[in-house]
């Protein structure tokens, strides 16, 4: 979600709250977090399948980033 922000006269203005960009949340109920941030906060990696994409599974990503 995303929402513009304001200071008139030394008061805080905040607007109403819109979707920042769609996506296909796959079970918001049953995971915790369905989205990360990037250390620079310039991407999100959101948890949202391709519509009649293959599942490919990444193991020991970590590892290649020490």
């Amino acid at each position: 979600m995303e929402v513009s922000i304001e200071v008139r006269n030394r008061r805080l203005i905040v607007g109403v709250p819109g979707p920042l960009f769609q996506t296909r949340i796959i079970a918001p109920r049953f995971v915790t977090f369905q989205y990360e941030v990037t250390p620079d906060m310039n991407r999100f990696f959101v948890n949202s399948p391709r519509p009649d994409s293959p599942l490919t599974l990444i193991s020991d990503w970590t590892s290649h980033h020490q």
